[in-house]
């Protein structure tokens, strides 16, 4: 072998081994190779409660939901083969998601969701009589006996919340898990709202970005955005600089809206047209955290009385693979450089090599190596012309 050959191929190792490091996603520890160093989350002590919320107050902000914002809440646990989810009837909402086959930049556990007071998910709208209602400052009744339930590999299980507005209003959430999947369905039935909705029209949303799981906060806020995907085009939200505020609100039909950070994602996909999409985010603290909010905007079908929708959520590893598998183009939240150029050829060239030589070798390593000597070999008949002619 001739020394430009050599060279050449330790420019080949090089380039490829900067590009996977770039664009590399978040690496998989197995638990039984982390289970000897894992240490226990550091649990804060919890902010004393605050003062209870007069009748009053509670009568001018949510007029007549202000009585269904009293009661106590219930916490339930879901723990499946991939995360260990809570529930909290206050807002029917997800309080926390820690994710078992993934660690941050110091090998412990930890929770994707970063509003764990008031929790991620929502419904909002604005009520008839002007008050903008989130179903977070609403107390549902939870469905569910046990306070901790498991669910392994196929099995489903299914956790209700029911909030009785008044005898002619009320709301059912539903959310069912599957033991070995990420995605978690999302059901709304919303019975005798028609005409208390103003516009009918609601969203749902993630609101509170995604907590950072690496230890370089800066890295994290770069690759951090909140984006959906509708009208076969990409919208994308960066929260890039702390003194502004930024919105983006379009009409249209989603396919899904998202909030990702560098190896993370919390994606909302509906089953039925939407009416559009509204994205809000920035960026504040010493760690430039980039707080978000993702919605889909849903009409209320005029003269409806009860109106059922079904969701998926997914929140988990920013994977090529597991979210490409969703089937809503979800991939293309991922950035790959330019879509007319870069993105194809890391698509449907590099990944698909990559992940046929995964199945034969395990090592990453030495993948990187023969694929290096695959484009040495393809490129060699052109390097040898090249070289012929000088």
């Amino acid at each position: 072998m001739d020394r430009n050959s050599v060279i050449g191929f330790a420019l080949i190792a090089a380039i490829m081994i900067v590009w996977l490091q770039f664009m590399k996603p978040q690496q998989k520890v197995e638990l039984e190779q982390a289970a000897a160093k894992r240490e226990l989350v550091t649990r804060q002590p919890a902010p004393a409660a605050p003062a209870e919320v007069s009748a009053a107050s509670r009568a001018d902000s949510l007029g007549s939901f202000a009585k269904a914002s009293a009661g106590p809440e219930k916490l339930v646990t879901i723990e499946s083969d991939l995360f260990k989810a809570v529930l909290s009837s206050k807002g029917a909402t997800l309080k926390s998601l820690v994710l078992k086959k993934h660690l941050d930049g110091s090998k412990k556990p930890f929770d994707l969701v970063k509003s764990r007071e008031k929790g991620a998910l929502s419904m909002l709208f604005l009520s008839s009589d002007g008050k903008r209602i989130d179903t977070r400052d609403l107390n549902f009744r939870s469905l569910t006996v046990d306070t901790v339930r498991t669910v392994t590999g196929k099995e489903k299980i299914s956790v209700g919340f029911t909030l009785d507005v008044d005898s002619s209003r009320s709301m059912q959430v539903t959310y069912t898990f599957t033991g070995d999947s990420y995605v978690i369905d999302y059901d709304l039935k919303l019975a005798g709202f028609g005409s208390t909705i103003a516009g009918n029209q609601y969203q749902v949303a993630w609101d509170g970005g995604i907590v950072y799981s690496e230890k370089n906060t800066d890295d994290e806020a770069t690759n951090a955005l909140s984006s959906a995907y509708l009208g076969g085009g990409i919208v994308k939200l960066d929260a890039k600089d702390n003194k502004q505020v930024y919105r983006e609100e379009e009409s249209g039909k989603a396919q899904w809206v998202a909030i990702r950070s560098k190896y993370f994602v919390a994606a909302l996909i509906p089953t039925r047209t939407t009416d559009g999409i509204f994205l809000s985010g920035s960026r504040k603290g010493v760690d430039n955290f980039e707080n978000y909010v993702a919605a889909l905007k849903m009409n209320l079908p005029s003269g409806s009385g009860v109106v059922e929708d079904h969701y998926r959520l997914y929140a988990g590893p920013l994977d090529y693979n597991t979210v490409k598998s969703l089937n809503v183009g979800l991939e293309k939240i991922m950035d790959f450089g330019w879509d007319w150029l870069t993105r194809p050829f890391a698509e449907y060239i590099i990944l698909p090599i990559f992940n046929l030589m995964n199945r034969y070798v395990g090592n990453y390593g030495l993948i990187i190596i023969i694929f290096a000597f695959l484009i040495k070999a393809v490129t060699y008949p052109l390097s040898l012309a090249s070289t012929k002619s000088m």
